[in-house]
C-alpha cells in the first residue's frame, strides 16, 4: 500500500474512533431484513453482529460477500456509521497485485460496489442516513471515494456530483 492509502486509512480510523453499532442495524440483521425474516429471526441474526469494534470487520469476507444480499442498503444511520470505516478501508486496500489497470479495477470493484450505491446515489437522494456523521467523518468518506475512483481508474460520473453536493459540501 502506498503512503497516501496509509494516511487515508489513518484519517478514517481517527474520524471513526470509538464508533459502536449501538442500536443500529448490522450486517447479519441486514441479511435478515433482505430476506423479510420475522422479528424474532432478525433479533437472532443481530446477536451475530459485531457491535463494539468495527476494526474486526476489515477484510471480513462477509462484509463483501457476493450477491449483494443485505448490506449497506438495508442499514440504518447508526449501522452505516459503524460499518462505513470497515467498508472504506477494505476498499482502499488493493485486493490484487495485477498490473493491468482494467483487471485491477474489476477485482477491486467487488470490494467497493457493496457500498458504492449507498455512498453515491443515496448521498444525493437519501442524505438523512448520513446526517449523524460528523464533518470530519463526512469529509474523509468523500476523500476515500475520490481516492478509490482515482487509484482504481473507476469512471462513475455520479461520484463527483455526490462529492460536491454532499461529502465535501460545507452545508
Amino acid at each position: 500500500m502506498d503512503t497516501e492509502a496509509l494516511a487515508l486509512i489513518a484519517r478514517i480510523e481517527s474520524a471513526f474512533a470509538g464508533v459502536t453499532l449501538g442500536g443500529g442495524i448490522g450486517l447479519a440483521e441486514s441479511v435478515a431484513l433482505d430476506y423479510h425474516e420475522a422479528f424474532e429471526d432478525r433479533a437472532t441474526a443481530r446477536l451475530r453482529d459485531e457491535k463494539m469494534d468495527w476494526h474486526k470487520l476489515i477484510d471480513d469476507p462477509e462484509l463483501t460477500r457476493k450477491g449483494f444480499t443485505g448490506g449497506p442498503i438495508f442499514m440504518d444511520a447508526e449501522g452505516l456509521r459503524f460499518y462505513l470505516p470497515a467498508y472504506l478501508i477494505t476498499a482502499i486496500k488493493d485486493p490484487t497485485d495485477l498490473e493491468d489497470p482494467v483487471l485491477r479495477a474489476f477485482a477491486h470493484s467487488d470490494r467497493f460496489d457493496h457500498v458504492y450505491s449507498v455512498l453515491v446515489t443515496s448521498s444525493i437522494h437519501g442524505i438523512e442516513r448520513f446526517l449523524m456523521l460528523s464533518t470530519e467523518q463526512r469529509v474523509v468518506v468523500g476523500d476515500a471515494i475520490l481516492y478509490i475512483a482515482r487509484v482504481f481508474e473507476l469512471d462513475y460520473p455520479e461520484m463527483q456530483n455526490a462529492i460536491d453536493s454532499f461529502w465535501h459540501s460545507t452545508q
